[in-house]
């Protein structure tokens, strides 16, 4: 008598339908899904933060100008005329 194993072992398993669904579609799916994570978080998140960390340096320095002290902004404005007129004047 013929053994039917394979056959009871095919229909058991659902005609191997979730076993090449995996291969076909979750496998290469999960593939680009770790590539679009590490995209993110290297490209993209680096872009933010690089944004923030220039802000926040911005920040500082344009902070030691802002003191004020309105007699030092004169000097500034003074400084920017004359360093203005030269420019216009050469």
């Amino acid at each position: 008598m013929p053994s039917f194993a394979y056959v009871r072992r095919v229909l058991h398993r659902k005609w191997f339908v979730d076993e090449l669904y995996d291969r076909v579609v979750i496998g290469p799916y999960y593939a680009i899904g770790g590539v679009m994570n590490q995209i993110d978080a290297r490209i993209v998140d680096g872009a933010v933060n690089l944004s923030a960390a220039t802000t926040e340096l911005s920040g500082q320095v344009i902070k030691l100008f802002q003191t004020g002290v309105v007699r030092q902004y004169a000097l500034w404005f003074l400084a920017g005329a004359v360093v203005l007129v030269w420019a216009m004047m050469r």
